[in-house]
This record gives structure tokens, C-alpha cells and sequence, in this order.
């Protein structure tokens, strides 16, 4: 096993975590090799728009450039002995065009500004990988509660000093939201990384902000309440 620590410099985090995991014993895992894995808090908050072009247009006057454009199936699973609408944790494999990603999202932190700590790692093989790593996590008990599809269009900026992400999103069955999101390296950097977020989305004009997640509201839409807790 070879482990690097390095600064990344990619939207989608500030450390990056790379193993390489060959064989283990005589074995090998040539479906499974996890290459890529980040630790950090996630601080963002969620509004619903309705007229996205509107709000990109405030984006790009801030000096945000639109990065990419992806569809994502983000598939959330249940724990067989550990109930998530308690504890407030999920477990997501998330594909976007051919990568795929598996994503523990930690309890929220007190804040009026959605906080928790976000584990993340993805495939090598990426999405050919997803289809049995998802059956091995059936078979061990684990259970599939929802998928939630999306179209998103990524907007990272510059904000006072701190990298931001401005995330437009069109949800199946939803409709039109943003997601104003950084990172907090440490938990010393999540107040100052709160306040980034809510200066930021205020500068935009938003004001429809929604607490429940996207998984929550596609429940609440099949009339789910047993689960319908969810990553409140």
C-alpha cells in the first residue's frame, strides 16, 4: 500500500488522500481499487430557484466561471443494524458521467448553516465498478433507499479571499435549486467558513432556503415517513 498526502487544488476538495492498493495477501480487487479518498467538513446551504439564468448571471458578475456541466445518480443505502434516520448519517455511491464515488456524510453539526463531516472516495474503475460493489453491500445486508438524479452546472468563485462553489441544480421530479458550498480544512475554519456561505448567498439574492435534502424530498414524494428523517 502506497499512501500520498498533497495539497489538491480541484474544486472539489482541499486534501487528497491517494492509495494504491495492489493485491492484499494473494488476492486482488482489480473492480474495487479505491484511488482516491478526502476527509474535510462540507458547509453549504440549499435554496430553490426559479429562474436559474438569473442567478448565473449574478454568479458570473462575481467573476464565477462555469466549470462543467454533469448528470449525477447519487444512490443512497441503508445500514442493516444502524438506523440513519436517527443517527442523521448516509451512505451514497454517487456517479457522474463514467466516475463513481462513495460518500459517508457524518452527523450535521449544531449550525444554522448545514455542517457535517464528509468522507469521500472514488473508484478507479468508475462507474463499471459501481453495479457489484453495490450488490456486495446488498448481500452483507445493506438495503437501497432512494436514488436521486440530477442535472448540475458548477460555478466555483473566488468569495473574500475563500474558493466557493455554486452548485445550479435541476432535480428529477424537484425542480430548480443552488447549492452555495466550501470546505472547512479543520473544525477551527467551520465559523469562518459558515459565515463565507451565507455572505455569499445573501450577494446573490437568495432568500428560499430549504433545510431538507434532496434524498428527503424524493421520500416525501413516495409518501415514505418511515425513512423520511433522513439527512435532515
Amino acid at each position: 500500500m502506497r499512501i500520498s498526502v498533497k495539497q489538491d487544488s480541484s474544486t472539489r476538495s482541499v486534501h487528497r488522500v491517494t492509495l494504491t492498493l495492489m493485491t492484499l495477501g494473494c488476492c486482488t480487487w482489480p473492480g474495487f481499487l479505491l484511488i482516491i479518498a478526502f476527509m474535510s467538513y462540507e458547509v453549504e446551504r440549499k435554496y430553490r430557484v426559479e429562474d436559474p439564468r438569473a442567478v448565473e448571471e449574478r454568479i458570473r458578475a462575481l467573476g464565477g466561471t462555469l466549470a462543467e456541466t454533469v448528470d449525477q445518480s447519487d444512490t443512497y443505502l441503508s445500514h442493516p443494524a444502524r438506523d440513519f434516520a436517527v443517527t442523521n448519517e448516509a451512505l451514497r455511491v454517487r456517479v457522474e458521467n463514467d466516475r463513481a464515488w462513495i460518500t459517508y456524510k457524518g452527523p450535521r453539526l449544531a449550525s444554522a448553516v448545514k455542517t457535517r463531516e464528509e468522507i469521500e472516495v472514488e473508484l478507479a474503475q468508475g462507474a463499471s465498478a459501481l453495479d457489484p460493489m453495490i450488490t456486495i453491500w446488498l448481500r452483507l445486508g445493506f438495503q437501497e433507499v432512494a436514488v436521486v438524479r440530477k442535472q448540475r452546472r458548477v460555478y466555483p468563485l473566488d468569495w473574500n479571499g475563500r474558493k466557493m462553489i455554486c452548485a445550479i441544480d435541476q432535480v428529477e421530479d424537484l425542480g430548480g435549486f443552488i447549492e452555495v458550498e466550501t470546505i472547512a480544512e479543520t473544525k477551527d475554519d467551520l465559523d469562518q467558513a459558515r459565515h463565507a456561505v451565507v455572505d455569499l448567498a445573501t450577494e446573490l439574492g437568495l432568500k428560499s432556503y430549504i433545510r431538507r435534502s434532496y434524498l428527503r424530498m424524493v421520500l416525501a414524494l413516495k409518501n415514505r415517513p418511515s425513512v423520511d428523517r433522513m439527512n435532515r
